[in-house]
């Protein structure tokens, strides 16, 4: 018997997965429809058993406890119902969507490991298969604690017919693992070591799987009956609350005022039922918001491609904080029984609300919804994706980030040693080590290359490294001058929602005002003319059409039509603005800075000169050196840190602040070079001076040629 072989059917109560014969179409792809709280609860579910089942029970039973490592990544799936349609990656494109979302991607190179002591009995053939496990859960950041997981099994049928999912009981209870947080940052805000931090339980019989999760002040519900049509129908809790905003007619300085509710009495205190006359009711706060568990029964329809749900009952609940704990409270407490909360019914589909306000102050909705599964009515939004070779292999990658580890010793509090494991990853960005574990390394750690591969020997595929600090990063950026014709044929992507030049876009544009804020297309330099195929807007929300009619213009087009002009001719002030064009390309991730040169020569390039302008496109490539690439000498043009004076201005600093001084002014830690005014200086500016002298004689009339102007004589 295979214990946990029902992992498999029951993660088709929210996914499924087709097989084919390549790489790009046998890589999981995994589909989540947006929006919808049971995905918490299923997904909760899957991750569970997939986690189970990949730890290989059925291959260790009555061998005794065994050592396995899951990677919570392996079983990270979309949770869309299996109603939907696993290859829909062909779906309506659209950059966002709250109708549906989708990923697909090759398996991750970095993962994270949890290490788990396993131990699986059986008396007979007739006696049902026993598991316990022991789950060390690494926290993921700072701000959590490690947890230990204890998980009892006990499986009774094998997946059939009848019961799609096998017969099993599966429970588990979290705790707090403190035995790395050596500083006692943890116990600090009354955490313990062993604590309770959540519990659940799975149970699957016949068509029916249940389960209960609580834990952290949140909980997850469901109960699901699978059809032998294919069908699933069922129960699941969702959390929401009832919220108290409007505060009641009637407020402050003893005034009369009508209505009931809340409301502030004559010196400004909120009353719970204040009637609005000033100076009664009972002094207090605000109502805090009400906690409710929303129960919808939920159908899904396998030939519909559809889900459905309705709003059947919501209570309220009210959790027990630590204030009325025993103070030992002993090897035996029932901790399960002390942290279930209260419960009240405030709704069920037969009467309605307890309190008809109620209807108002909670968002959910109490009418029939249903959604669609089906790909064809759905839009995607792409959340990972893979890079695959024409042929269908995944394209490898030369160099790519990788996990890593180190073990350190560090000094338990009865002085014992302990053994640590620190974990980070390095890739092109820099290394990230977990912060729990940076102040027992140094540069003479030795960290290890993780690559899971069960073949691997410190002498052969385990790489190993060493972590060193840098106090700079020197990053290289390369200026280019190309031809136009270098991006024929280049994707590329537009900005023209420029209010400056809106109406010369208009008129590039045919006479029609742009209707997205951004345009993708490319270059063709044999007619020397830029064709836009998409439109992008980004308010709302991100969207990203097909044009259906394609927007083109030449060279020539944008020379006569992107243009400011300045005065008139003849001024010695006209000048004609001929707009640079700014584009960029995702295909080679850089800018491209079009000069009106490089327009009016598109087959020419060249860096501009002191006496001649640059011709074709500006360009920048950028890129991250260690200080032995340096091969000239560097100048500091701004900002200049000088290490003397960074000391002297830190060492000031403190001393003020030890005296406190918070008012204190400090030297500058910059030195003295750069361009700025090194010495006090006078500046003298003539306000509404003329700037030349055409503007300076505007408005001057013209003397009628023969007529005399004598001064004074008013003739």
């Amino acid at each position: 018997m295979n214990i946990l072989r029902f992992s498999i059917v029951s993660i088709a109560l929210v996914f499924s997965q087709g097989v084919f014969a390549t790489q790009y179409e046998e890589d999981e792809q995994n589909f989540y429809v947006d929006g919808q709280s049971i995905n918490d609860a299923l997904g909760t579910v899957n991750d569970i058993i997939c986690l189970m089942a990949a730890m290989r029970p059925d291959a260790f039973v009555n061998d005794g406890a065994y050592r396995a490592t899951t990677y919570d990544e392996d079983c990270e799936t979309g949770k869309a119902d299996a109603a939907g349609e696993s290859t829909s990656a062909t779906a309506t494109s659209s950059a966002s969507s709250t109708t549906a979302t989708a990923s697909t991607a090759a398996a991750p190179d970095a993962k994270s490991g949890s290490k788990n002591l396993v131990e699986v009995t059986r008396a007979d053939n007739i006696s049902p298969v026993l598991g316990k496990v022991w789950v060390e859960s690494a926290a993921e950041d700072e701000y959590e604690p490690d947890m230990l997981i204890y998980v009892d099994i006990a499986l009774s049928a094998e997946p059939s017919i009848t019961s799609p999912n096998g017969d099993f009981n599966l429970t588990y209870s979290a705790h707090s693992d403190l035995s790395n947080d050596l500083e006692g940052k943890f116990a600090m805000f009354g955490i313990e070591d062993g604590g309770m931090l959540g519990q659940g339980a799975i149970v699957a019989q016949g068509e029916s799987l249940k389960f209960k999760e609580l834990g952290g002040g949140a909980e997850n519900n469901i109960a699901a009956t699978f059809l032998q049509s294919g069908d699933k129908q069922g129960i699941y809790g969702e959390r929401a609350e009832i919220v108290f905003t409007e505060i009641g007619a009637g407020s402050g300085g003893g005034g009369e005022g009508e209505g009931e509710g809340e409301g502030t009495d004559g010196d400004g205190n909120f009353g719970e039922d204040f009637d609005g006359n000033g100076g009664s009711g009972d002094p207090g706060s605000l109502n805090a918001p009400i906690e409710l568990t929303a129960y919808y029964q939920f159908y899904m329809s396998k030939n519909d491609k559809g889900y459905c749900r309705k709003l059947a009952s919501a209570e309220s609940i009210e959790f027990p904080d630590a204030s009325t704990l025993p103070e030992d409270p002993g090897e035996n407490f029932d901790w399960g029984a002390y942290w279930e909360p209260t419960r009240t019914e405030v709704y069920n589909a037969t009467d309605g609300w307890t309190d008809e306000s109620y209807a108002t102050k909670t968002t959910l909705v109490q009418t029939e919804e249903c959604f669609t599964t089906d790909r064809s009515k759905a839009q995607r939004n792409v959340y990972a994706y893979g890079v695959y070779n024409d042929d269908g292999t995944r394209l490898a990658i030369g160099n790519p980030g990788f996990p890593m580890r180190a073990t350190v010793q560090t000094t338990g509090p009865d002085g014992e040693s302990i053994p640590l494991e620190v974990h980070g990853f390095a890739d092109y960005w820099g290394v990230h080590v977990d912060p729990m574990g940076r102040a027992f390394i140094d540069e003479n750690t030795v960290f290890t290359k993780e690559t899971f591969n069960s073949n691997d020997t410190s002498a052969t595929d385990e790489a190993t490294y060493n972590v060193a600090t840098t106090d700079i990063r020197i990053e290289k950026r390369t200026t280019e001058y190309l031809p136009l014709n270098d991006i024929d044929g280049l994707n590329f992507s537009i900005y023209v929602s420029d209010s400056y030049w809106a109406p010369q876009f208009k008129a590039l544009f045919g006479g029609t005002k742009p209707e997205y804020d951004e345009y993708e297309g490319s270059f063709d330099k044999d007619t020397k003319t830029f064709t836009l195929k998409k439109g992008l807007k980004f308010f709302p929300q991100y969207t990203q059409v097909d044009l259906e009619t394609p927007v083109s213009f030449t060279i020539a087009d944008w020379q006569s039509k992107m243009v400011n002009t300045w005065g008139s001719v003849g001024d010695d002030w006209y000048y004609v603005e001929v707009r640079s064009m700014g584009v960029w390309s995702n295909d080679t991730r850089q800018w491209y800075d079009i000069l009106p040169g490089g327009l009016e020569s598109p087959e020419l390039a060249s860096a501009p000169t002191e006496s001649a302008r640059g011709v074709g496109m500006r360009t920048e490539s950028h890129e991250f050196i260690t200080p032995s690439d340096l091969t000239e000498k560097l100048y500091c043009i701004t900002d200049c840190l000088s290490s003397t004076k960074v000391q002297a201005t830190m060492a000031a600093a403190v001393e003020a602040a030890n005296a406190g001084n918070s008012n204190a002014t400090v030297a500058s830690p910059y030195a003295a070079v750069g361009e700025y005014l090194k010495v006090d200086a006078t500046l003298e500016t003539v306000e509404r001076g003329y700037q030349t002298i055409s503007e300076a004689i505007d408005g001057f009339g013209a003397i009628t040629s023969g007529t005399s102007l004598k001064l004074g004589t008013g003739g």
